[in-house]
Parts: structure tokens; sequence; C-alpha cells
């Protein structure tokens, strides 16, 4: 966790709405810190009436009474998250819409949880570069719902399609208001129906409607899935972010398996991307990629960072990110410049000379945050508990076991031996021939002056050659007859 408000001339990473030096945004801040302070000492106590607190700050401030409520719930939920608070109060990066929006999605968890978000949620606000692009409200509500999710039983279950309907509402001027609820999963298909049958028709989204229901047109909408494991359900869906219930249509539809496997070193030789790279790009950039942009990916264009063609520019994952139309225009015009590093973190430099950088936000992105290098806590953890340290010590001896059996050669399984079987003893293998120096007196080479032609030698040589070898075997049976073949044992 960084609590550590930068100065002047620092490099530690910090949010581009905090950047220090810049009085707009130290203005901004202060005015956060502010805020933050005041409406948690205005807080109504436990047993004043809501409607009496909410009108007297209200007539005193100036603000509607909606806003001043929202103001009393940011303010209620720092006190239960310490840690967040602390971040805030020093940063200055989150002002109060954040703070009611955090309520707002901690509706309904146990107080005993909270703990466990606060932790997350301050990690999740603590920046990664310097001039980082902070993190919008939908993104954070996106992930506070993965956190509900993985830590409160029974959210996202069925039980909450109760609230699902759809409603027309018949107006006074001849015309309609159509609302209502439908699942993430419902409304892409929806969607993705409506746009493209508009798309083949070039009509609106209402005409494809009234198409779809007139006319009976058979139309194919595909749906883009994702799941880190092909033999478990998708946790997420192209165009509408990760899926919370359980039961989805994922289940009654024809699926095709996409493989994006060595997707990173594949490249295209056009300069439209394959499939399976648009695929990728999206899955990893989740949404647009200029700052503070929250289109999703799905109705972005595939923008090459490096012209195609020019300095290098290539058909690549590395080269390749989701950009909205409007933003796609605003880069292709040459007022921003990008640099974008092979875990697909892009720096926008703007005509003022700021640095605005966007991390990708889809389930493929990287995350770099996880370290690397052992910290001083990490090194010095101790468990806190005896059954925590006898977990450890076992499991140390278990490891130090397993390392000690891996450094044994594998011999092959002898047969069991009979103990009261007399085993044969072994003879003894025979040590290595050693090459001795031949001595003169023996060598056949005849004495100077003598001649050995035609492989001719003198009698009196073999002579001697023969009385030499005699004399040597002589020895030798002498030596093996000293030897006893059965010695005693020696006394005990």
């Amino acid at each position: 966790m960084n609590t550590q408000q930068p100065t002047t001339g620092t490099t530690q990473p910090y949010w581009s709405n905090c950047k220090p030096g810049d009085n707009d945004s130290q203005r901004y801040c202060q005015r956060n810190r502010d805020d933050l302070t005041y409406w948690i000492s205005k807080l109504p106590n436990d047993n004043d009436t809501l409607l009496i607190a909410i009108t007297t700050i209200s007539t005193r401030t100036g603000l509607s009474k909606h806003m001043t409520e929202r103001a009393f719930q940011g303010a209620a939920i720092m006190k239960l998250l310490p840690h967040l608070r602390n971040q805030v109060l020093t940063w200055g990066h989150l002002d109060m819409r954040y703070l009611a929006a955090i309520d707002d999605c901690l509706t309904g968890v146990a107080e005993e949880q909270l703990k466990e978000f606060d932790t997350a949620l301050t990690w999740f606000f603590t920046p990664e570069y310097q001039d980082q692009t902070l993190p919008s409200i939908t993104q954070m509500k996106a992930f506070i719902e993965q956190l509900k999710l993985k830590h409160c039983p029974g959210y996202g279950t069925t039980g909450t399609f109760i609230f699902k309907h759809l409603t027309i509402r018949q107006g006074n001027d001849g015309m309609a208001d159509l609302t209502g609820v439908v699942t993430k999963e419902e409304g892409q298909l929806i969607t993705t129906a409506l746009d493209k049958t508009a798309k083949k028709y070039d009509i609106d989204r209402v005409d494809a409607l009234i198409k779809i229901l007139t006319e009976k047109i058979n139309v194919t909408a595909t749906l883009n899935y994702w799941t880190h494991d092909p033999t478990k359900p998708p946790t997420y869906l192209d165009g509408a972010g990760n899926l919370i219930f359980k039961e989805t249509l994922f289940n009654n539809l024809p699926v095709k398996h996409q493989d994006l496997t060595g997707i990173e070193q594949e490249e295209s030789e056009h300069y439209r991307p394959t499939k399976r790279l648009k695929t990728a790009v999206r899955l990893r950039d989740g949404i647009c990629r200029f700052p503070d942009c929250n289109k999703p990916a799905t109705t972005c264009d595939i923008d090459h960072v490096v012209e195609f063609g020019k300095n290098g520019g290539k058909t690549i994952l590395s080269n390749l990110q989701c950009l909205c139309r409007t933003h796609h225009n605003l880069k292709t015009d040459g007022d921003l410049t990008i640099f974008m590093d092979h875990y697909g973190i892009c720096h926008w430099h703007m005509p003022n000379g700021q640095v605005r950088i966007t991390t990708p936000q889809g389930p493929q992105a990287h995350h770099p945050k996880a370290a690397w290098a052992q910290n001083w806590k990490t090194y010095r953890a101790r468990p806190k508990t005896t059954d925590e340290a006898k977990k450890n010590f076992q499991q140390q001896t278990q490891e130090a076991k397993t390392k000690e059996e891996s450094k044994k050669p594998t011999t092959p399984q002898q047969p069991s031996k009979d103990p009261h079987k007399t085993q044969p003893k072994k003879p003894p293998a025979p040590p290595p021939k050693k090459r001795k120096r031949q001595n003169p007196t023996t060598s056949t080479r005849p004495p100077k002056g003598f001649s050995n032609h035609n492989n001719h030698t003198p009698q009196w040589v073999k002579d001697l050659q023969n009385d030499i070898k005699q004399q040597q075997t002589t020895k030798k049976e002498k030596k093996t007859s000293e030897k006893d073949p059965f010695p005693e044992e020696p006394p005990f």
C-alpha cells in the first residue's frame, strides 16, 4: 500500500489527477481531502432523524437533498474502510462521487467482510506508474463485483432474476418509452442482434427491432465468451464484461472454441488483423484505450499504434489497440503520439506536454503488480499461531526429504535376499594391469654385432629365452601355493 503523498521531482508512481507541482491537480486533491473531512464530521448520530439531518445540511450548503444524502453515504462507508480512508486523506485522488459509488457496491456486504474489501480497494487505487490514469467508477464497480462473487456466499444466484422486467410507457405526444432490466449477457445478445440487422439493412436500432418482429428475419448473433479453462463455464463476455450469474445463455448456445495459444508471436502480412488477433486485442484491452474513455472494446476500431508499413509498424498483438471512432480519428489527425510496451500499457503524449498512462482492462490483461523481489515484510514474516508454525515446520521437513530423495541415483530393484541362506562370495575383481618397463636382460633383441635378417635367431638366444620363461612360471606357481583359499576367521 502506498499512502505517501508524492512531491515535486519524485520517482514514485502517482495518478494523473495528483500530479506533483501541478496547481490544478493539487487544488483538486486538496478539495477532495477537505470534503471527506467535512462530511465525516457532519455525519448524523445513530438516533438522529435522517430527513432532518439531510435538510439541515442541504439548507446551509445549498446542495440538493440527493447530493447531501450521497455525501453522507460516501463519508459513512469511509469510516468502515480505514486503510482506504487514510489513502484518500493522503492523496486526495477520490472525490465524493467515488466514495458514494463504493457505498452502493458494498450494500449488503457483512461488516466482518469489509476488512478484505478495504485491503483490496486500497490495492486497486494504488498506482503503478507516473501519470497513470485513475480507474473510472465503472471499472471500480466491475472490480468490486468480482470481489463480491469471490467473498460473499450466495451473491450472483438466480434469485436476482426477479428484478428483470420490460416496460412500455405510453406518452401524450404519440411516442412511447421502452425501459427494462435484463442481465448483461442478455443485453449484449439483444444489442448484437439489433446492430447486425441495422448494419445489414442500413437502418437504426428501432427499425431493426420492428423488422425482426414483423418480417421474422433470421439473425445470427455471435457472442465472444472467454474462460481460462475450457472445461469450466465462461467468466467474461466481450462487450458485457465479467459474468456474474451462474446460469447463463452460454449453456443453451452452440459453441465454437477458439484457442489463442501463441497469439503473441502471430503476425499478419496484411493491414487488417486476423480474427484471432482481433479477439486477442479485445480480450486484452476490454475498453477504449484513450484516457478516461470506457466504451467497450466490441464497439471500438482495431488501431495500429505505429502506422502500418512505416517505421516498422506491423500487424501484431503488441502493435494493436482498441480505440473508439472518435479517439481513433483524434489520433489519426496527428495531435497525439502514443507508445505501447509489450505488456499493452499505453503512454499518451498530449499536445501540452503531459503524459497519460492507460492500462488494459480485459481478462487477458497483464497485471504487473506481482512482486518479483522479496520485500522486508515477507522476509521477516512469522506465523501468528502455534498451529501455523507447526504446519510450516512439517512442510519444511517434507520439502527437505523430497529434496534429499531427488538427489539419490535411481538403481534397479534387487531381488530380496534370504537371511538364512548363505550367499556365495563374489571373487574380487582383478586389479588393473600395469604396464611394466621391460627388463633389458629379457629383451629378445640380439646383442650388437649380430644381425637378424630373415627372422633368423641364433640358438643360444632361444635357449636363454626359454630359461627366463621357465623361471617366471615357477615363481607364479610358488606364490599361488602359498595362498590359503579358506583363511581362518579372526578370533573375537
